[in-house]
């Protein structure tokens, strides 16, 4: 499948070749062009398998310029964009009496831009977001970008740094929330090249609660 990718960040990149060497091509794009010194070579992700996953791949993986060019390139477009969160919310140590909820505004950006690209090109795609977001975070943050030309989902990943291809490759299950479960069909699609593990489809609020609490 012809699958865009947004956001090529220590993350997104490894989850992206993995994506490439199951045979889908890929678009990506990111803000910044540290990924170049990745896919060159010129230095290494500390991730298990990088170096050989980005031989095996690199040549499914086409940098793009810009978001409508992804937009225009693909059918599916995940995003995988930073959500931030203070240190003193990370987990390792516990956590303060008040509470603080992650930082939606690169998400909520590059979420806007995708639908206002596919809208331009008048053009049906599905929208797979990976970022973290918090149970809520999508009627109040995100929905308002969708439009007529864009399907939605929430497909988070269970990840480790450091293990990203590895945990892509096999994970225990997918999880992803829609607001119809037929917007996951293009993913269930997708999956069945990488991997066959089991695929689950609740709404979107109970994929972001489910998210958080596995």
């Amino acid at each position: 499948m012809r699958i865009g990718w947004v956001g090529l960040g220590a993350l997104g990149l490894p989850s992206c070749l993995a994506f490439a060497e199951a045979g889908h091509e890929m678009f990506g794009y990111d803000v910044t062009d540290v990924y170049v010194a990745y896919l060159s070579g010129k230095k290494s992700l500390n991730e298990e398998e990088f170096s050989e996953t980005l031989k095996s791949s690199s040549a499914r993986l086409t940098p793009m310029a810009s978001i409508q060019e992804v937009v225009d390139s693909a059918e599916v477009v995940y995003i995988a964009v930073q959500t931030p969160h203070s240190k003193l919310y990370g987990g390792e140590t516990p956590a303060p009496e008040s509470r603080q909820d992650f930082e939606y505004g690169f998400l909520a950006q590059a979420v806007r831009d995708v639908c206002a690209a596919a809208k331009r090109s008048q053009k049906l795609i599905t929208v797979a977001v990976v970022s973290t977001a918090l149970p809520g975070s999508f009627n109040k943050y995100l929905r308002s970008y969708f439009n007529e030309y864009t399907n939605v989902v929430y497909n988070p990943f269970f990840i480790a740094m450091g293990t990203t291809i590895l945990d892509v490759r096999n994970p225990e299950f997918v999880l992803i929330g829609a607001d119809d479960p037929s917007h996951a069909d293009p993913l269930r699609e997708i999956y069945a090249q990488i991997h066959d593990k089991p695929l689950q489809v609740m709404s979107i609020e109970s994929a972001e609660l489910t998210k958080v609490a596995y």
